[in-house]
């Protein structure tokens, strides 16, 4: 039996309460990889038209999605999102079941749609510009932005493109996390703030399952492949470009190189990001992770406990885990501390599946000594 229960409303449009009418949902979050840029996400729901139900649906409604643990009751999962594009599938003659597909936009996907016109963004950190965004005159309504220390210092500028371009740009210059929070709230996380999201008791992942622990059903190791990186060069907005190397493991791996951008405010600060990619992707073989799992498997407390921490029903998300598992031929597990990157749901009335993509914490925590700007030595104390 399934142990997530889900329901669906209209909370501006005519349909009101749809969730009797639902077939399946799909929906894609944040991304897989460290390095990867945060896409904005639809969720696609399915549902029955045999009686025009899609009729109580209209461009913009917005779609309230939540579901609770059965069967100790509990909410899970808590989301808004914007009806986008509506697909109608229907039956020559009338015949058969005919159903309609509601594409709905989340909310890093709606402020991908609205253009910065003009607007003016100060100097200041990442996180306070990504801040003040939500009180432009074209930003949609009903989609908040708040930060967490964000510690890059970020250039003005003028936007002549869209409010998700900018996020992403004063995220790759942050390395921090976005995530689309809560009711629709972008949260911008910056990178020294990422230990903080880890709960007093954090939900472990592992092979089995348990009241503190959510087991996976499939699970995959992947070495960095095309993440892998020792050499960068950021191209900051107005400024000179830099480059930085780690030198050894070009000398054993040779140059695999990158360039990005990044809206930096001085080239001291874009040689410190450019310094922290080149040795945090650095090893070839570091790891990141994939795993699998459906509520019918799991232990409901356990199941509880990981979506409410990793689903943000609180003030902000707790996405550190202790991730477990099995080398072959080993002996004993591997446990490692985990940050969960992205995830894709597939919701039907039998069974929830969700995909999750992890990166080890470390490519946030990551420490090089001697570094100008990633750790100094010979100050009477190790400094930052």
């Amino acid at each position: 039996m399934p142990k997530l229960v889900w329901s669906c409303e209209n909370q501006t449009g005519s349909a009101g309460d749809f969730t009797s009418s639902v077939m399946s949902m799909t929906y894609t979050y944040g991304r897989q990889t460290y390095m990867d840029n945060y896409a904005g996400g639809n969720l696609a729901i399915t549902i029955k038209n045999n009686t025009n139900q899609i009729a109580g649906f209209a461009l913009n409604d917005r779609i309230s999605i939540e579901a609770l643990v059965s069967p100790i009751g509990g909410n899970a999962f808590e989301q808004q999102f914007w009806v986008a594009e509506i697909q109608y599938d229907d039956y020559p003659g009338n015949t058969g079941m005919p159903t309609a597909t509601i594409i709905c936009a989340d909310a890093l996907n709606r402020v991908g749609r609205a253009l910065g016109n003009g607007y003016s963004v100060t100097a200041g950190t990442t996180g306070a510009q990504v801040d003040a965004m939500d009180s432009a005159p074209t930003w949609p309504p009903n989609v908040f932005t708040t930060s967490n220390l964000p510690s890059s210092q970020a250039s003005a500028t003028t936007l002549t493109t869209s409010f998700a371009n900018r996020i992403n740009l004063n995220q790759q210059t942050e390395a921090g996390v976005v995530y689309y929070g809560y009711l629709g709230t972008i949260q911008f996380i910056g990178r020294s703030y990422v230990n903080n999201l880890r709960g007093a008791t954090p939900a472990s992942i592992g092979r089995s399952t348990g009241a503190t622990t959510l087991a996976y059903e499939s699970f995959t190791r992947l070495s960095l492949g095309q993440t892998f990186i020792n050499s960068t060069t950021v191209s900051p907005d107005g400024l000179s470009s830099v480059t930085a190397s780690n030198s050894t493991s070009v000398t054993t791996y040779g140059q695999n190189g990158q360039t990005i951008s990044s809206v930096d405010s001085t080239t001291t600060q874009a040689t410190g990001l450019a310094e922290w990619i080149a040795n945090t992707l650095s090893d070839p073989n570091s790891l990141k992770f994939m795993f699998s799992w459906t509520d019918v498997a799991q232990n409901e407390y356990g199941l509880r406990m990981f979506c409410e921490q990793v689903f943000g029903l609180g003030a902000y998300p707790y996405l550190v885990h202790p991730l477990s598992y099995r080398v072959p031929a080993a002996g004993s597990d591997t446990t490692v501390e985990v940050l969960i990157e992205g995830w894709t749901m597939n919701v039907t009335p039998e069974q929830s599946r969700f995909t999750m993509y992890a990166s080890p914490l470390t490519y946030y925590q990551f420490f090089t000594l001697d570094s100008s700007t990633l750790g100094v030595l010979n100050t009477s104390r190790l400094g930052w």
